[in-house]
């Protein structure tokens, strides 16, 4: 007989509140999320302290939810017969986008209530940056190799940062608006890169 996972139910239960109520993380009650779960208070706290625990478990395992789609959508289009980056690039970004628009009442609250956490927070944040920086670094694009990890992590905290803002005003930066800014960027990033590798074949 397999045993309830009674963890996993708790922090769905969360995110169940989030996307349903929108509403911030100071207002949600552990009655709220054990209503949600459908289960005790009393199992709530033999898994969490807190409804900052949960919620910090929540973002972790949403963030790896997405990394894993994000990376499956780059690998799908992108092979030794079809390594066209933008394409791959367009198939990630693409990717993510539609995560956030699938739960966006939920991406709003973890991207908006994380600031709001101690410093447990604040290192859950650059833990995930850090961590998609390695997975986007290894995937077998060949231009990957001119550019360093700390460029990377710089242009993915930059991506961070303008979801931040739509979240926060959706009329100042629209999601479409956010999209095309992105391609743009990648585009004019890329070929920054494609300038330097050719300098580097003209010197030798």
């Amino acid at each position: 007989m397999v045993m309830p996972d009674y963890r996993n139910r708790l922090i769905m239960g969360l995110a169940q509140v989030f996307e349903q109520e929108n509403k911030p993380l100071f207002n949600v009650t552990i009655t709220d999320i054990v209503s949600a779960a459908k289960v005790s208070k009393r199992t709530f706290y033999e898994h969490f302290t807190n409804k900052e625990d949960c919620f910090l478990a929540l973002y972790e395992q949403n963030s790896f939810h997405v990394l894993a789609k994000v990376i499956e959508a780059g690998l799908k289009n992108l092979s030794d017969q079809n390594p066209c980056l933008s394409k791959a690039t367009d198939a990630i970004l693409n990717s993510y986008l539609e995560e956030l628009l699938i739960q966006s009442n939920l991406m709003t609250r973890l991207y908006i209530d994380i600031l709001a956490i101690d410093q447990r927070g604040l290192e859950l944040r650059y833990f995930i940056l850090y961590t998609f920086t390695q997975n986007i670094k290894r995937l077998p694009f060949p231009q990957l190799e001119q550019i360093s990890n700390t460029e990377i992590l710089l242009f993915l905290s930059g991506i961070n940062e303008l979801v931040l803002y739509h979240f926060h005003d959706t009329e100042f930066i629209k999601l479409e608006d956010l999209n095309k800014t992105i391609k743009n960027f990648i585009i004019n990033f890329s070929n920054i890169y494609k300038k330097k590798y050719l300098r580097k074949l003209i010197i030798f």
